[in-house]
């Protein structure tokens, strides 16, 4: 039976810990109040794709960030797209390649490259047929991610037969901050870019669904975590 985002069991594993030093943070901050521009539209390289050793204080952020999409088609078809194997070289933006270890159900593995050369390994510990799956998501350093997809049928809507497909996922690495500034750093730094990362996963898989078209690199707008924009020309 599939379960919903709040039935989600919520596991304990080990952190895995990146280095912002608190001049970052604080240079952020300054930086933000003197411009006015909001979290989004400036965000330091540096987070948080380093591995460093954080100060004592570094503790591992309990949060999730969620986004939903309505996608103008039935829940079946964009299933079919999700579960198949490989599917992320033809709906994430950012994907460079899709390496399918084992596939499908629970137990199913795949690793993604994105287009900066960066890996990262998904290992599927629950899947639900027709309606999603849970994710934990690995890298050479240790947990990552822990990531929820759930898919289902929209009765009603404007735009005829749809379905919604959300996308929760809560990091499991520290900040290496001072503990009072681990909220701002959650919600300048960290929240922004993961909000900015889900909304192209999504609006991927709706293009992919409606179109039967593949995505194209960065066609919602470039990350820099995963996939810096491409010079002109080049």
């Amino acid at each position: 039976m599939a379960q919903s985002l709040e039935a989600v069991p919520q596991r304990r594993s080990p952190a895995k810990v990146y280095s912002i030093t608190s001049a970052d943070a604080d240079a952020f901050l300054q930086i933000r109040r003197q411009l006015g521009v909001g979290a989004e539209r400036w965000v330091p390289d540096r987070i948080p794709l380093q591995v460093g050793t954080a100060p004592s204080s570094a503790r591992m952020p309990r949060y999730t960030v969620t986004q939903h999409r309505e996608i103008a088609a039935p829940a079946a078809a964009v299933w079919d797209v999700i579960s198949a194997p490989g599917h992320l070289e033809e709906c994430h933006p950012f994907c460079a390649a899709n390496q399918v270890e084992i596939w499908p159900g629970m137990g199913s593995v795949d690793t993604l490259e994105y287009y900066n050369g960066r890996t990262i390994t998904r290992r599927f510990v629950a899947w639900y047929d027709g309606t999603g799956f849970d994710i934990e998501i690995t890298d050479a350093g240790g947990l990552v991610a822990e990531v929820a997809w759930r898919l289902s049928e929209r009765r009603s809507s404007d735009r005829g037969n749809s379905s919604d497909l959300t996308i929760a996922i809560e990091p499991r690495f520290s900040i290496g901050v001072p503990t009072w500034l681990d909220r701002p750093a959650q919600l300048l730094f960290l929240r922004p870019m993961l909000v900015r990362y889900l909304r192209a996963v999504l609006a991927g898989i709706d293009w992919r669904v409606t179109t039967g078209s593949p995505v194209q690199r960065n066609q919602f707008g470039a990350h820099r975590w995963f996939s810096p924009a491409v010079p002109i020309g080049s």
